[in-house]
């Protein structure tokens, strides 16, 4: 089986969950921000995405280029908690409505937990965080949703909640035996 292993990444991340996903299925993972080319020989396309603001990074451009006919399966990465259900929904829905109609609801989509780095955040990212945590800091955790508890968890240290272990359902769903 063929598989194509593809990332959008911007702080590194989903790349990480990407090349080790790779590895396993015995192929390369191809940065989708940068100019890329689909061979046509792949049984299944596997996506690893960095959220940002509610989006995934690179996935509108990923799959312009993947047909409809691929099977498929998109793997968020981002900083809030993945087990947090309203959380999961949201990022699946956003997912949903980036995909080409005809991918939306064939595609399976998990869900991974990344990291924060703040030496490494753009000027924009950095802001956007700290307006963010500003709004947040005062909110009961019971009252916060699952990125305001994140965001407020982890201001101002870098954190990694990198779990390569779950990979393990998206290498079954890929149909790669580990």
């Amino acid at each position: 089986m063929n598989v194509t292993v593809l990332y959008g990444s911007r702080y590194g991340h989903a790349r990480a969950y990407a090349e080790r996903f790779a590895a396993l299925a015995g192929t390369e993972a191809i940065d989708c921000t940068e100019d890329f080319r689909l061979t046509n020989d792949a049984d299944k396309v596997v996506f690893f995405g960095g959220v940002y603001a509610g989006s995934v990074r690179g996935l509108k451009r990923a799959f312009r280029r993947v047909p409809v006919s691929a099977e498929t399966i998109v793997a968020t990465v981002g900083l809030s908690d993945v087990n947090d259900a309203a959380n999961a929904e949201y990022l699946k829905s956003s997912v949903r409505r980036a995909l080409p109609r005809g991918m939306r609801e064939k595609t399976e989509i998990f869900h991974l937990r990344g990291g924060l780095a703040p030496e490494k955040l753009s000027f924009t990212h950095g802001l956007l965080l700290k307006m963010l945590y500003r709004a947040m800091k005062n909110v009961p955790a019971d009252k916060a949703d699952a990125v305001g508890r994140a965001v407020v968890e982890s201001y101002g240290k870098t954190v990694d909640y990198t779990d390569f272990s779950a990979l393990a359902p998206i290498a079954e769903a890929a149909g790669i035996r580990l």
